[in-house]
């Protein structure tokens, strides 16, 4: 079924103000073939690797297609290995991940690259504490309601990347509420939810007598959306062969359906959102590079919970508000509770949030929100992760990954396909890291 939202009246403008933060980095290469090479990138997140879809393209068998990335962080700069085949080194340390300062040498295979000089950069940010459903008085947060607003503006087909739960649907409908334009009706495909067999049909109609049981023309969603915005979600579960058609409605503005050589025109925005690493999936060749580049003319990244401070509470007091007035009482949150949520490293972000508070709303005894009413996932420092440093790198992350993966697939009740998307890597490696680990899992 497609489901579609209508609002008739788009939101009043708002006015920004500006902040400097960190935001840029230099970037040296030491050594390998691209040795002298040196770039500005002004990014939150920096890809380094031999894709052309990297920020920082190291042109080395050694490299693997996505290496490495940089985040600029309130602690300094992280480095993140992602799932290189050679891995990354700072001096003669293998890392997976480490928060590093300004002259690091970081080696992807036989290539480095240097951290020259972090500078910052003036960034526009929302004054209000809000946007449609969305709530944040965090920089970071005003920041995405400023280029919500921004890109509502424009007819651009936008990417909204994040990690899972933290609101990519919300920004979608951020973004349609405050524009002016392609306002007819607002339609939602999940990719994650659709039956292969049917996608096809489901997404781009299909003609009548196309195959048995087609008793007549249908329109698909992109049809349905004509006029209006499609919000493509899950976008990375698109398989390969239909990432090709879609690029055909993102260029020409046109459809085909199913059984049908006649091309349909309709005029509408697509906003397509992810949990997944396009450029990793790209540079795997499991997401098309040329799709990838169309959707990126406008992107919009949401940060995860962890890095947003007091919103934590700004939100489990709004989730308490509600059920208050559900439960017709007075319900509060008292302070400890409210440090251990602040605390909390929170890895489902704001759904797991407003779960876990809802929960303690309604089951706690009293007007009181307590810690005991709190049902919290361990906190990263009690995990047993100091006694990994003990081992061997390969052993290590072998011991990490058999536990994680292992609790991942439990939580998606041993799907393959559910649990890739949770997690955000492809099934292909899931299995492959599955199977290498002797762990079980649904191959759906």
């Amino acid at each position: 079924m497609v489901e579609s939202t209508d609002l008739t009246h788009p939101l009043p403008m708002r006015q920004d103000s500006t902040y400097r933060r960190p935001g840029q980095l230099t970037l040296r290469v030491v050594s390998g073939p691209c040795s002298g090479r040196e770039v500005v990138v002004s990014k939150d997140r920096i890809v380094v690797g031999r894709s052309r879809t990297a920020d920082l393209t190291l042109a080395h068998s050694s490299v693997s297609g996505a290496h490495f990335e940089l985040r600029i962080g309130g602690e300094g700069i992280e480095v993140r290995d992602l799932d290189s085949t050679n891995g990354i080194r700072i001096g003669s340390i293998e890392v997976l991940h480490a928060v590093v300062a300004p002259g690091v040498v970081i080696s992807a295979g036989e290539c480095g690259v240097q951290i020259m000089k972090v500078n910052d950069v003036d960034i526009d940010i929302q004054e209000e504490e809000d946007l449609c459903d969305m709530v944040g008085a965090s920089p970071a947060m005003r920041e995405v309601f400023a280029q919500i607003r921004k890109i509502s503006k424009t007819p651009l087909d936008v990417l909204v990347t994040g990690e899972t739960g933290t609101g990519k649907g919300l920004a979608c409908r951020a973004i349609y509420a405050t524009s002016r334009i392609y306002r007819q009706s607002l339609v939602t495909l999940d990719c994650g939810t659709l039956a292969r067999s049917l996608a096809e049909s489901a997404i781009f109609g299909v003609k009548k007598g196309a195959f048995t049981g087609a008793d007549s023309d249908s329109p698909g969603y992109v049809e349905h959306a004509n006029g209006g915005t499609l919000f493509i979600d899950e976008i990375g579960e698109l398989p390969l062969d239909l990432q090709v058609k879609l690029l055909r409605v993102l260029d020409q503005r046109e459809v085909i359906r199913l059984g049908e050589t006649r091309p349909i025109s309709v005029d509408l925005r697509v906003i397509a959102a992810t949990n997944r690493d396009l450029e990793r999936m790209v540079a795997d060749g499991t997401f098309r590079e040329d799709l990838y580049y169309r959707l990126s003319c406008a992107r919009l990244e949401l940060p995860p919970l962890r890095r947003r401070g007091l919103d934590i509470v700004r939100i489990a007091d709004r989730v308490v508000s509600t059920v208050s007035n559900q439960r017709g009482i007075d319900l509060e949150i008292n302070a400890e509770a409210k440090e251990a949520l602040v605390n909390y490293s929170w890895p489902g972000n704001v759904r797991e949030l407003a779960d876990v508070v809802r929960l303690a709303a309604y089951t706690a005894d009293g007007c009181m929100i307590g810690v005991s009413d709190l049902v919290l996932g361990a906190p990263l420092k009690s995990q047993g992760l100091e006694q990994l440093y003990d081992l061997p790198y390969k052993r290590a992350h072998r011991e990490l990954d058999k536990t994680y993966l292992a609790r991942a697939l439990k939580a998606a009740k041993g799907s393959a396909a559910a649990c890739s998307r949770n997690i955000g890597i492809s099934r292909t490696t899931l299995r492959r890291r599955c199977e290498e680990l002797s762990i079980r899992y649904i191959n759906d």
